[in-house]
């Protein structure tokens, strides 16, 4: 099993992921004080990092701690709302998948089937 670890405050966005989740993936969620200990839990392969749920100052700090922590897990950045220079810090520390609120069930699907065909040894399918 898969381990995607939620990283937001939003109930709403947690009810998305937790609703797109299937059987093969583990879904944590915790606040930012509780960071270390849910990106070390086993297998985490995705980080679902809300920008609402993290004070602006902490933003940085936090994706380097995960990319630190779970350097094999992709990051998908949900941000409250889109912001070019946002999304090139947010993709300079390792973000693979930059998306604004509302978080849509069909995306989270993709993305998560996307990672599943990738830890099946498909090529990797993240869009370029």
């Amino acid at each position: 099993m898969l381990t995607l670890a939620l990283l937001t405050n939003d109930d709403h966005l947690t009810k998305t992921v937790r609703g797109e989740a299937g059987s093969e993936w583990k879904v944590v969620k915790s606040a930012l004080d509780q960071l270390s200990s849910l990106i070390r839990e086993p297998n985490v392969k995705l980080v679902v990092f809300d920008d609402q749920s993290v004070p602006d100052s902490d933003r940085g700090w936090a994706l380097t701690e995960i990319r630190r922590c779970a350097s094999r897990a992709s990051i998908i950045y949900v941000a409250g709302e889109h912001d070019h220079e946002n999304e090139k810090q947010a993709r300079a520390r390792g973000v693979l998948f930059y998306t604004a609120k509302p978080l849509l069930p069909g995306f989270v699907h993709l993305i998560l089937e996307r990672q599943l065909q990738m830890q099946n040894g498909k090529r990797d399918l993240a869009p370029r």
